[in-house]
């Protein structure tokens, strides 16, 4: 008998190509994938990693979703994945198998688990649905995406996180002045939620930051950034309780935090881009004299509040959210146009509506600075952190250009490899370079150096770059971590710790080697010369068996 040409040893075509693809998936995820995103490489870190399914599907882990298609992904319900971007909702259903856009569900596989048991989306799906172009390049084992030329910023008219389980419960700070705090610590858990359900401690934060304050004298997102970036938090609200008056020492962080995006002053299309892909922004307001004492500026009935001049700010809170058709009318002074912020405040849930009220749009004081935390990780996502500067970023150096040179001297307890350099970027737009001396003895050793890789950062704010090749270190080696930076719009693009006032007086210039160059061949001792710390870290695994 003739076998049809679709049969082979009694199996279909239909089958053969099955197993082919489970061969050559594995034989892909054998390799390291790279992916690319507009011509730039996505760093992966820990767990959140690409692979191949074994339909030769790309899967992308549900963490990264965010950057990579500038969007909302929130999980719904428990095993429902929402994608918001502009005016497109998409539902994932990952139990069933099935999306909704509309009107209906249709059944689509394109949610799996990896072997973390984290759950991913399909790259070819994703790519499909926000319309940006994907490719696959078999040889160099290289998947490669790009946005659409000219992509309009497209926002909902209303945003709230709450409708998405993404905002942390309303606190009360009572008569501290811990709002900064309160802000900081709820946006950090925003950013966690709704997948991981957090509380952290605001006096830890508020008494264990470095800075010469105490509860009274209030602070801002700069301090709060330090202490997040330097590993002495955040710890959780359980081990350390607010309003004793003390902190507890000897607490480890319960998670890293290793990027953060500083906002542009008053830039609310970034704000609100922020907000849906990262969770709450935390920003201030000027409260005249105290809303709680119903200031003439505050709505009471409809817990809305708008200042019209332009003060120096004094209160801290979270935007969780926005509306462009809340009536001007609903506001004590009315305003021009429409539009609030949705905010949420540290005043207890009989404040505003259960602790959220409304600010104006037109209200000049917020949106002046804020910061959104964008990359916290577990707790074990590296082993070491080598850093100089506690209290991060105090001030700005550099050589009244947008490019200078700058290092960090460190020596190792034992042996390490060398996995990522963390460092402000003090303005939008900024291009690096970094590079490595291992055996460093003096400023001779800076023509050794060895060019480890180099990239962009779209945003102003603090950034862990991870290499893509680790370097290993031997044990008490002393090895200088160096960066080249442009930063566009920036005169003075290197971020140091030195004593600026009262509230910095405690920065350790001693504890650190620093060195800044202007061309890459002649440098100085930023601590003799500046007394100051550069703002540069150094984070490393330890070798196995150490």
């Amino acid at each position: 008998m003739r076998v049809p040409a679709t049969q082979f040893r009694g199996q279909d075509s239909q089958e053969l190509t099955r197993h082919y693809n489970i061969i050559k998936a594995e034989d892909i995820n054998s390799r390291t994938i790279s992916l690319y995103m507009d011509d730039r490489k996505v760093e992966t870190v820990g767990n959140d990693q690409i692979w191949m399914s074994d339909d030769m599907t790309l899967m992308i882990p549900e963490t990264m979703v965010n950057d990579l298609f500038q969007c909302t992904a929130a999980r719904m319900d428990g095993d429902i994945i929402k994608l918001i971007k502009g005016q497109k909702t998409c539902e994932i259903d990952i139990q069933k198998n099935r999306v909704r856009t509309d009107p209906g569900w249709t059944e689509n596989r394109i949610a799996e688990f990896d072997r973390h048991g984290n759950i991913c989306l399909s790259a070819n799906y994703l790519a499909d649905y926000f319309d940006y172009d994907y490719q696959w390049d078999d040889e160099n084992n290289t998947a490669m995406l790009a946005a659409p030329e000219d992509e309009p910023v497209s926002l909902p008219v209303r945003y709230d996180l709450r409708d998405y389980g993404r905002v942390s419960e309303v606190r009360d700070q009572g008569s501290w002045g811990t709002c900064w705090a309160f802000a900081a610590l709820s946006a950090l858990e925003s950013s966690l939620l709704p997948d991981e359900k957090c509380e952290f401690s605001v006096d830890h934060l508020a008494m264990n930051n470095g800075f010469n304050a105490d509860l009274d004298d209030g602070g801002d997102y700069n301090m709060a950034l330090a202490y997040m970036t330097s590993w002495r938090g955040p710890v959780t609200e359980a081990q350390d309780p607010y309003g004793d008056g003390k902190y507890e020492d000897g607490l480890s962080a319960a998670v890293h935090l290793q990027d953060a995006v500083i906002i542009n002053e008053r830039d609310y299309s970034q704000i609100k881009q922020l907000i849906m892909q990262y969770g709450a922004v935390q920003s201030a307001i000027y409260s005249q004299p105290d809303i709680r004492s119903l200031s003439a500026y505050y709505n009471e009935e409809n817990a809305a509040y708008y200042y019209p001049e332009s003060q120096e700010c004094n209160h801290d809170i979270d935007i969780i959210g926005w509306d462009d058709t809340y009536p001007k009318e609903n506001f004590v002074t009315e305003p021009e146009k429409d539009g609030a912020f949705i905010c949420k405040n540290s005043w207890g849930a009989d404040f505003g509506q259960n602790g959220f009220f409304y600010i104006s749009y037109e209200d000049p004081n917020i949106g002046v600075y804020g910061v959104s935390y964008t990359g916290v990780e577990d707790a074990d996502n590296y082993d070491r952190i080598y850093q100089t500067d506690l209290l991060g970023w105090t001030g700005s150096i550099g050589y009244n250009e947008p490019m200078a040179w700058f290092s960090s001297v460190y020596q190792t307890d034992s042996e390490n490899t060398l996995r990522a350099a963390g460092f402000y970027a003090t303005d939008a737009d900024t291009y690096y370079d970094i590079y490595l001396v291992r055996d460093f003895e003096g400023i001779e050793d800076m023509d050794r150096r060895v060019f480890l890789q180099s990239g962009y950062i779209k945003d102003k704010g603090y950034y862990t770059i991870p290499l893509e090749n680790p370097q290993p270190l031997e044990a008490d080696q002393r090895f200088a971590v160096i960066v080249q930076i442009y930063t566009r719009d920036s005169m003075h693009p290197i971020a140091i710790e030195y004593v600026s006032n009262e509230l910095t007086a405690g920065a350790d210039i001693s504890d650190g080697e620093s060195y800044m160059s202007y061309n890459g061949s002649l440098w100085s001792h930023m601590e003799e010369a500046s007394a100051c710390n550069a703002c540069l870290k150094a984070y490393t695994d330890l070798t196995p068996d150490q």
